[in-house]
């Protein structure tokens, strides 16, 4: 049952209202404004979810954040829409029209992010880069690397050295 059904619009809006003000959104990685689309497939689509989008993105974060769920590297799109509850063909369309990344490097920036908060949350003294590296859910420590300083501008031991300073 959706929201919109068992509570009505008004309440969803409201809803949605809390939750905005509990996560922003990231506007370095998501655009949730509605856009011109000439696809008649696509623009069916977004006159149906429209109204959800912000929520969606909102959900897609959450997830993200509570349950680090690309620590495993073969995590999909398909997984992420049934463990959201939410169709894949909206989640593909989130993705395409509403995200500056594509699935695959999202995926990559939540990798590099939650590798982070082990750093600064000391995983390293007990660990190695490479046990880092398969922990965030990349399959060997060169991808990881390259993701690390693309994202980071540093190498994970320089970041590592730069962040200990502070």
């Amino acid at each position: 049952m959706s929201p919109e059904i068992l509570f009505g619009y008004p309440k969803l809006i409201k809803q949605i209202a809390g939750l905005n003000n509990e996560i922003k959104i990231n506007d370095f990685i998501w655009e949730p404004t509605i856009l011109n689309i000439s696809n008649k497939q696509e623009y069916k689509l977004q006159t149906k979810i429209v109204d959800k989008i912000n929520s969606y993105i909102i959900a897609i974060e959450n997830f993200i954040e509570k349950e680090s769920p690309f620590r495993d590297s073969n995590y999909s799109i398909n997984d992420l829409s049934n463990s959201l509850n939410i169709p894949s063909s909206h989640l593909a369309y989130i993705f395409k029209y509403h995200c500056k990344l594509s699935f695959v490097e999202y995926k990559n920036y939540c990798k590099i992010n939650d590798s982070l908060k082990l750093i600064n949350n000391n995983f390293l003294e007990s660990k190695t880069f490479d046990a880092l590296a398969y922990k965030v859910g990349f399959k060997s420590y060169n991808s990881f690397f390259i993701y690390f300083k693309k994202q980071t501008n540093y190498s994970p031991k320089d970041y590592l050295l730069n962040n200990h300073k502070k």
